[in-house]
């Protein structure tokens, strides 16, 4: 057992010897070309500093060299191709600062390509342009404006704008019947409450008592009674005093745009739509209620839920 352990130590410390004499050999290579030509072998002494010495450290740490007599000699070559801990932190530190540098160096590139292009603008021209932003957003602003739907009178966000009750919305209850002689009757019946409204009823005359009978044709016309169309009844006398219930609530008339009829019925040109409800007796078809709706509709809000009487 004795002559077995000193072979292993024979066997041990010839490859410690082994390992020194590698590294001495490289050292003693590395030397040489340092010596012959740098520039010539500058690629090949590069990758022995940075490859060889890393696989050298691989191979001391996998002997237990503290337990070696060699130990010292050992940990000198090691640490030759080690970092220090503080070495290694300034390392860092100096690509840390590197990268920095470059970003900078983009961010003024950048600057100076922007202050370049102002210089490039007249400044005539810049100021033309920005008053042509202007106007392009006067002309948004205003188009938003004429865009926007009149809401319910009564309902206005001013409230100093409002002659109807805002708990009373209904300025008309509205029967639609058929008579037992065939006749169609339309009656607009105002609430007791905007009667006696004098501010309202100096605004809108028309908000009175009204009853019409509706001439029936049983070739479809126009809904004014004339020429072809897609009505049986004719509403010409309903359209006339609607009109008038609905104009009174114009605004903006001086405005141009509010003589077209893509605006006229916005809340620029008018004020607000007069609120009702209808009330039909059983009588009345879905054709003819169809029909009342349409031009009821033209002229004021109608409620949609459509309650019989």
């Amino acid at each position: 057992m004795k002559k077995i352990e000193q072979y292993r130590e024979r066997i041990f410390a010839a490859s410690i010897t082994e390992i020194i004499l590698l590294m001495l050999f490289m050292i003693l290579a590395v030397a040489t070309l340092y010596r012959s030509d740098r520039d010539k072998y500058g690629d090949a002494i590069e990758f022995i500093e940075k490859s060889s010495g890393q696989e050298i450290l691989s191979d001391i740490d996998t002997l237990s060299i503290d337990s070696l007599n060699t130990s010292a000699t050992l940990q000198k070559l090691k640490q030759k191709f080690e970092f220090s801990e503080d070495q290694e932190k300034l390392f860092d530190q100096m690509e840390e600062l590197e990268d920095s540098l470059d970003a900078e160096e983009s961010r003024s590139d950048s600057l100076q390509q922007q202050l370049l292009l102002m210089a490039s603008l007249d400044s005539d021209s810049l100021l033309q342009e920005i008053s042509d932003l202007k106007d392009q957003i006067s002309q948004y602003e205003y188009e938003d404006m004429l865009g926007e739907n009149p809401p319910i009178c009564g309902l206005q966000n001013d409230p100093s704008k409002r002659l109807v009750n805002s708990q009373n919305t209904l300025i008309f209850n509205i029967y639609f019947s058929k008579t037992n002689k065939g006749k169609y009757i339309l009656e607009f019946d105002p609430d007791q409450i905007h009667l006696n409204n004098p501010a309202l009823i100096n605004k809108t005359p028309n908000i009175q008592r009204q009853f019409f009978e509706l001439k029936y044709s049983k070739t479809k016309r126009n809904s004014w009674g004339k020429g072809k169309g897609d009505y049986h009844l004719n509403f010409s006398d309903v359209h006339n005093f609607l009109s008038k219930v609905k104009d009174s609530r114009r605004i903006n008339q001086n405005d141009p745009n509010c003589s077209n009829s893509k605006y006229m019925n916005k809340a620029h040109c008018l004020e607000c739509y007069y609120n009702s409800q209808l009330w039909i007796s059983d009588d009345v078809s879905k054709e003819n209620l169809i029909e009342a709706q349409r031009i009821i509709r033209q002229y004021i809000n109608l409620e949609s839920d459509v309650r019989t009487y």
